[in-house]
Order: C-alpha cells, then structure tokens, then sequence
C-alpha cells in the first residue's frame, strides 16, 4: 500500500516534475524571446538615441539660425522702424502738397500742406481722394489716377483753384519695394508766381516791335512775337514747336549759326550783332542782324533762348549811303580848303598891290575935296578888312589842315609866349592875364596855341569900358579829359546868342565898334573837335564870358 502510495506520489511528482520542466522551458522560451526583444528594443533605443543626438544637432543649428534670423529681422525692423520715421517726418515737414492713394483711390498719407490746402484730418485716411478734392478744376481726376496705376506713366497738367491761383498737378504711380502697383502719389506744386510770370513774358514778347523768337533747349519754337510774325509773313501754326532751323525749308539752317546757338546751349549766355544776309523765301535779300541770350530756368521751368531778329536791310543801305556821302563831302571839304587856302593866299598879293595905289592916290589927291577924302578913307578901310579877312581865312585854312598831334605841350611856358606876342595890346588895354599850375599836356603846341589867342584876344577886344580887362586861365584834370576855362571881366553875351558865336563869320556887332571877320572862334571850335572835344561859353551881360572847352586824353596806344 505504501509502495503503491509512494509509486503514486512518484508518478504525481514526476509529472509534476515534467509540468514544472516544460513549465520552465516555457519560461526560459520566453525570456529568450523576451531577451529578443529586449535585445532588439536596446538596439531600437540606441538608433533613437542616435536619432536624438543627430536631431539635436540639428535643433542646435536651427536654434542657431534662428538666432541669426531674429537679429537679421531685429535689424531689418529697426532699419523699417527708422524708415517709417524718416518718412513719416519727410511727409510731416515736407512744404510739398502731396497725398498717397491707394489702388481704390483711397487716402493713406499725405502731408500738412495737403492737409491744409484740402482741409483733411486723420478721419479722411481711407476715404476716396475724389471725395475731399473739391477746391481744383480737375474733373477727371479718377480716369486720370486709373491712367496712371494702369499705363504706369506718369501724369502732368496745370490746373486752377475756383480763386483763379495755378498749381502743377503731377501724379505718378506708388510702386513697392517688390515692383507692384499699389496706388498713386499726388503732388500739387504752386505755379501760381511762374504761370503769371510766364504770361507776362508771353505777353512783353507778343507786343514788342522787334521780331522776337523764343526757343527750348532742343532749339524748338516755343513762342514768338506778333511782329515776327509779321515780318516774315507765318503763322503760329507754322512755326509753334518746329525746329528753328528747319523752319521755311531749313532757310535759318546756317552752319555758323548752329554753332552760335550750340555754344547758348552749352553754357555761354548770349551771342550779339551776328548778321545774316540772303535771300529769305518771302522777303526776298534782306539783312537779319541776330542776338540771343539764355534765360536760365527757375523752378523746374526749362531753360529758354530768347532770339531777337532785326531787319537792318534799309539799315545797311542808309549806312552805305552816308559811307559814299560823307566819302563826298571829306572830298568836297578838302577842295574848299583847298580853295579857302589858295584863295586866301593869292589874294593876299592883289590886296596888297590895291591897298599901295589907294594910298598913293590918296596922297596925291588928298585935301582936294572932303568928299574926295571920305571916299579914299573908305576905300583904304574896306581894303583893310580885306587883307584881315583874308588874313584871317588864310589862318583858319591853316589850321583846318594842319595835323592832329598828340605832343607835349607845356601850357604854362605856351600862355608866356602868346603873352609876349600881344604885349602891345595887353599893355594898351592895362589888362592883367592871370594863370598858373597850367598842366603838360598830349596836344599841338600851334593848335592849342591859336584857341587860347583867340580867346584871349577876345577878352582884350571886347573889354569893359569902365574896367581894366582881367583874364584868367585855369585847367582841371578830369578822368578821361582836361577842363580848360577861359574867363572874362568884358561886356558879355546875350544867352540867346551862345552858340551862334560859333559859327564861321557871325558877328554880334558892327566892325566900327569891334573890329574883326567872326572867323576867330569858329576856328577854335574846330580845332576843339578835331580832338575830340567840346566847346561852350558861359556870360552874363555886363558882367563878362566864360569860355570852357575840353581836351580828351588820347587813349594808351595813340
């Protein structure tokens, strides 16, 4: 029973021995599957790892460009921040009337000055600019704004308040930074101070009388004057924005001319007195004398030329004539002084033969009769002014002919001389000749010589009765001439007859009471003016004369 019992407990613990075994290979399967998988999850682990480093790695990177990327956007944000600000204090404090719209024609900027002109606030922003803009002639501002964001070219026109004051209005299209349209800009300038100016400058060069041409840079018409038009026979339309030179078939086209006006444009201000003479298509041959000068433009205007064109055809031709005219009296003169001196002087011998046999006939009949006496006495007088008046045209002929010089001349020792040679008369008369200091100057010793004789002479002739005759030379230095006086304590002249006295053989009285031919200061004057200068005399009755007359000083090189 035992046996049995323990044969049964055997067979019990065996296959419990054997459940257990294949239990624990069961077991042992699966931790060796288990060991499997752990093995193969630490392998898993180990690539994720590696995938963890490497991702971190990369995280590293990309922490560090992004570290990069916020400073790059930092940066570009304070350079936009900054660039906001500039502009905002360009359009705060800009003078200009400018607006920005937008594609819709909405407001999104604009400056004090537009705000100001167009009564806008922070509320008109987004509010279409056709709205607010009421004070301008400009009714096609939206077609004209969709012109703009449309063609992307720009727009320019000069436009009027209901005040009647001009503006520039320019619109152009706002482009972004990437090149797309995104709206206009607006921009009023005021013209008002140009546009007036130009219309009067239209208007000086509509009615001056000289033909008047003004002309761009490009040497295009720009306007014209009414008298160009009529003298060359056109109309505004025919000329108006044509090029000068190739107006009336290119008539103007003259290479010199071309170059003239090229140098204007180049930068020289003006060219004068350039002369053309041709053949003109409707004017026939003609002589054009041109000027031109440039006229600089001022804000924003263009430069211009302004050509004036004169006819100087009948100019040329009286010029001409007075060259052949005066050609004829320079020889007709000559021959009259040639005349004035031969005659003078081969009369001077007949004269004098006359005046020996009516003296000796005097002679030898004197006491005969009164009458007789009278008449001899007349006769030997009239043959004595003969000789004085030929005498004297001998001296003006003379001095007619004699050279112009430019010497030396001591006034002060020539005054002591020609008081020698009348110290007889001076003596006569008890007069007084007072001068000194007189200057050295570039002259004729025998032509200044004969005007201050003359004068001289005048003042012991026509003396004060009640006076002894005092006579003062004097002389100023001028800046291009001397001022010489010759001055009196004589009668003096009526002021009506202040110039007459200077003409050839006037007289202001008879030859009994003042002898003389009234040859003496007409020669003064032309020696005077052959050198240039001028004579005159100042006097009152009475009280005595004044001559003064003025001696140029000859340029360097004479």
């Amino acid at each position: 029973m035992q046996l049995a019992a323990a044969q049964v407990s055997l067979t019990v613990a065996r296959q419990t021995l054997k459940a257990t075994v294949e239990n624990q290979e069961s077991v042992i399967e699966e931790l060796r599957s288990a060991n499997e998988e752990i093995v193969s999850g630490n392998e898993e682990l180990q690539s994720s790892n590696e995938e963890l480093e490497t991702a971190k790695e990369e995280l590293q990177s990309t922490n560090e460009e992004l570290h990069t990327v916020n400073a790059e956007l930092q940066h570009g944000n304070a350079e936009l921040t900054q660039l906001n600000n500039d502009l905002t204090n360009i359009l705060t404090n800009s003078p200009l009337c400018l607006v920005i719209v937008g594609k819709k024609s909405e407001i999104r900027r604009f400056t004090p000055a537009a705000g100001k002109l167009f009564r806008l606030d922070s509320s008109d922003v987004e509010r279409p600019i056709t709205d607010v803009i009421m004070g301008l002639e400009v009714l096609d501002l939206e077609d004209l704004l969709r012109s703009v964001t449309e063609t992307l070219s720009p727009v320019e026109r000069e436009v009027q308040d209901h005040h009647g004051k001009w503006y520039s209005l320019q619109i152009r299209p706002y482009m972004t930074l990437d090149n797309r349209i995104d709206g206009a800009v607006i921009v009023l300038v005021d013209i008002d101070a140009i546009r007036r100016s130009r219309e009067a400058a239209n208007a000086i060069v509509a009615t001056v009388r000289e033909p008047l041409i003004v002309l761009n840079k490009h040497l295009r018409v720009v306007n014209a004057s009414r008298s160009f038009f009529e003298t060359f026979k056109t109309e505004p339309a025919d000329i108006v924005d044509k090029h000068f030179l190739e107006l009336e078939k290119s008539e103007w086209d003259i290479s010199s001319l071309r170059t003239l006006l090229s140098t204007v444009l180049e930068g020289a201000q003006d060219f004068t007195d350039f002369e053309v003479t041709k053949k003109f298509a409707r004017l026939g041959m003609r002589t054009m004398l041109l000027n031109a000068r440039k006229i600089n433009g001022v804000s924003g205007e263009p430069d211009l030329i302004l050509l004036a064109i004169e006819d100087i055809t009948d100019r040329r031709a009286r010029e001409s004539e007075i060259i052949r005219t005066s050609a004829d009296l320079k020889r007709t003169n000559t021959q009259l002084e040639q005349f004035a001196y031969i005659a003078s002087h081969d009369l001077q011998e007949p004269l004098r033969t006359m005046s020996l046999y009516i003296d000796l006939i005097s002679r030898r009949f004197k006491g005969t009769d009164p009458k007789t006496d009278e008449l001899f006495d007349i006769a030997l007088s009239g043959v004595g002014r003969m000789k004085q008046l030929v005498a004297d045209l001998l001296e003006f002929a003379q001095a007619t002919r004699a050279e112009v010089k430019f010497e030396p001349v001591d006034c002060q020792g020539l005054l002591s001389r020609i008081e020698k040679t009348l110290k007889t008369v001076i003596a006569n008369a008890d007069a007084k000749i007072h001068y000194d200091s007189l200057p050295t100057v570039l002259s004729s010793d025998l032509l200044l010589g004969q005007i201050f004789q003359n004068l001289i002479s005048n003042g012991l002739k026509f003396r004060n009765p009640n006076a002894s005759p005092q006579i003062t030379i004097e002389a100023k230095e001028r800046a291009s001439d001397w001022l010489f006086s010759v001055g009196d304590n004589g009668i003096g002249i009526e002021k009506q007859y202040t110039e007459r006295i200077f003409q050839i053989f006037q007289r202001l009285h008879t030859a009994k009471d003042y002898p003389g031919t009234g040859i003496g200061l007409s020669m003064c004057q032309n020696i005077v003016e052959r050198y240039g200068g001028t004579i005159w005399v100042e006097s009152d009755i009475g009280k005595g004369s004044k001559f003064f007359f003025t001696l140029p000083k000859p340029a360097p090189n004479a």
